[in-house]
């Protein structure tokens, strides 16, 4: 626990230098990427300890009521550790040779600050045992993201953004207060997760609300629908390394959440509306989150919908593992949870390395709007593979290891299939998964597919891109570092390395010996490894005969044949909006795509002009009037806001004095 301790000090350390060297060009970049690398590196041993199943833990005295400065790694809080440090590791390296260009306009040392703050209070979220402790940490990270968020604060839709995350994040916080004042009820007052864990089987209505509020308070962070507003507001606004690790990493703390949750609660057998509730929610953010993603033309704002519609397929894992708990069908909650925890560490990795190529045509064309790139490719060969190796991965295509998560899934739902009992008392969810997860596929390699067409093939549709050029070495590693890793650890996970998983599944599944099933999931995964690599050597062996059958023969170039256009351009190229535009048509009912269009005219038309935008139907249709009704709610009491000190003095001694007699009155 000493090295844990010495790498929150280090972040800390480095981040409040970084900002009172402000006024420095260099060094609060320096200090504040040294302390993460360094922490990072320190931290990642006792996270990997725990993981392999050593418990770990510190305690120190804290004068604050309820309040324990308690911590504890164990393979949970080990395993989401991992993929913290290791995410924020490789972004403070991204990120300091991306923020060189706001160095003459904006204060570096502040964001550095926030940074290692935002990576000091997801450590402290994951690791608190104790309630109070916790919800510091939430907040600490809301706010140090609040303001990494708003780093560009000078525009307006950067503003609105920020304040869109804060409404967000505290309403989601509201719930959080809920749940824990009624765990801490239960468990004598005390807000210890030891207590928590220990407590007598509740009755089915309060666990149920108490798991309610988990979901919808953890489910805001996390930007499962319809609590993901904030999420295509914020990604865009922030800096690209901010937004890997606030998509590859901040969200899942939600995750977190409700799985630590469901560890006080789940005592035997859980009813079986949690995982009908959480495959529910799963399924409406994984199709809704694909299909708003398939209809942008922002390339960060497609990843952010993309982070949506992955949280459904974490979440859907999370509720069939639930569901096999139920109905004691262990090779079913095995694969479940299994699958989810696989997609949770392969979309760190995948988004990550999506974002950082994203914030490397920013930084070079200064513009996210895919209808101005293309070609691409031709001048950033480093950065275009990359993006293909992540467009890949996250469409869950194999070898690459987002097909390792959904795979289990897959295969979760067909066992419930070989379940006749369990196909009757699970009304139908299996097939529904199947199918769903089949359609998300589907839109996520039309979504990516146009991605990277659109962004990195054909001809450049501006003048954005002339310049355009792979990224020095600092910016480039981290992604060559991701991509190679979404090769690799595929690849382990079908050699057996699923194995490293199994004290992680014995926190959320202590009754279940998880071992059997492993054993026959890494058989069946050994199998498809034979079979991919069959595939892979018939390729090879088809380019190999090609080689040979072209070797001595001569390849002339002639221009492609263009139906007849003697003067072709760049604006016969398709556009994203092009691109995406059957998918969108046939789902108008939901997107709600607004269309202007200018069409052409006469026999020699002189111009004509068609622009596409799809907004969050969720934004549009009710937080953005519930939100303009809270305004007009609190604008009547303006009265309040006076300007009179004494006045305000008085508000404060008469709410003081009201808690002090509510608190008599409880004793």
């Amino acid at each position: 626990m000493d090295l844990f301790l010495l790498a929150l000090s280090l972040l800390g350390t480095g981040g409040t230098l970084a900002l009172l060297v402000a006024r420095n060009a260099k060094l609060p970049s320096l200090l504040g990427t040294g302390s993460a690398v360094i922490a990072g590196i320190i931290g990642l041993i006792p996270a990997v300890q725990a993981l392999l199943g050593k418990h770990l833990s510190f305690t120190a005295a804290w004068a604050m009521p309820y309040a324990s400065f308690s911590l504890e790694i164990d393979a949970l809080s080990g395993f989401f550790l991992i993929i913290i440090l290791g995410l924020s590791l490789l972004a403070a390296i991204y990120g300091k040779e991306y923020m060189q260009h706001y160095a003459d306009r904006h204060n570096l040392g502040a964001h550095w600050f926030f940074f290692n703050l935002l990576t000091v209070s997801m450590a402290l979220v994951v690791t608190a045992a104790n309630g109070v402790l916790f919800l510091i940490a939430w907040e600490l990270m809301a706010v140090s993201s609040y303001f990494l968020v708003t780093f560009e604060d000078e525009r307006a839709e950067v503003r609105q953004a920020g304040f869109i995350y804060l409404v967000a994040t505290h309403l989601g916080t509201a719930f959080l207060l809920v749940m824990f004042w009624l765990l801490a009820g239960q468990a004598g007052n005390s807000m210890d997760f030891a207590k928590f864990a220990t407590l007598p089987k509740l009755s089915p209505a309060l666990a149920g609300v108490i798991f309610v509020c988990s979901v919808i308070g953890f489910g805001a962070k996390a930007g499962i629908m319809p609590f993901h507003v904030w999420l295509p507001e914020a990604h865009p606004a922030a800096p690209s390394h901010v937004s890997a690790i606030m998509s590859g990493v901040m969200i899942k703390t939600g995750i977190y959440g409700i799985l630590r949750i469901c560890t006080f609660l789940v005592h035997g057998v859980p009813p079986a509306w949690w995982g009908s509730l959480l495959i529910t929610i799963g399924l409406i953010s994984g199709v809704l989150g694909i299909l708003f993603a398939v209809s942008q033309s922002d390339l960060k704002r497609l990843l952010a919908y993309s982070s949506v519609e992955n949280i459904g397929i974490v979440t859907l894992g999370i509720g069939i593992g639930l569901l096999g708990v139920s109905y004691r069908i262990p090779v079913v909650a095995v694969l479940g949870f299994l699958g989810s925890f696989l997609h949770i560490f392969n979309h760190c990795l995948m988004k990550g390395l999506l974002f950082f190529n994203a914030g490397t045509v920013l930084h070079t064309t200064h513009v996210r709007d895919m209808n101005l790139l293309g070609g691409l490719s031709k001048k950033m060969p480093v950065s275009s593979v990359s993006f293909l190796v992540g467009s890949v991965a996250i469409c869950g295509l194999p070898p690459l290891n987002g097909f390792i998560g959904e795979f289990c899934i897959y295969l979760a739902s067909f066992f419930c299939l070989t379940e006749s009992r369990s196909m009757q008392a699970m009304l139908g969810f299996p097939v529904a998964i199947i199918l769903h997860l089949a359609v998300i596929g589907g839109l996520a390699a039309a979504c990516f597919g146009k991605a990277f067409s659109i962004a990195y093939l054909g001809e450049a549709r501006s003048t954005h891109g002339e310049h355009a050029h792979d990224p020095k070495a600092a910016m480039l590693w981290p992604m060559i570092f991701l991509s190679a890793a979404c090769i690799l650890v595929s690849i382990g996970l079908m050699f057996g390395a699923a194995y490293l998983l199994q004290p992680l599944l014995h926190v959320v599944m202590p009754d279940i010996d998880v071992a059997p099933h492993l054993a026959l999931l890494c058989d069946i995964l050994y199998q498809l490894l034979q079979v991919i690599a069959i595939g892979l050597g018939i390729l090879l062996l088809v380019a190999l005969l090609r080689a040979w059958l072209m070797s001595g023969k001569s390849v002339t170039h002639a221009v492609t044949w263009d139906c007849g256009y003697l003067a072709p351009n760049v604006k016969m190229q398709y556009t994203a909006s092009s691109f995406a535009q059957p998918i969108v048509d046939m789902n108008a009912a939901i997107l709600r795509t607004q269309k202007k269009i200018e069409r052409a005219a006469g026999y020699f038309p002189s111009n004509a002009h068609f622009l596409s935008t799809t907004m969050d139907t969720f934004m549009q249709r009710f937080y953005r009037p519930l939100l303009l009704g809270i305004r007009r709610l609190f604008a009547k009491l303006d009265w309040l806001q006076h300007g009179h000190l004494h006045l305000y003095l008085l508000y404060i001694a008469v709410t003081l004095v009201v808690l002090l007699i509510c608190y008599v009155g409880l004793k």
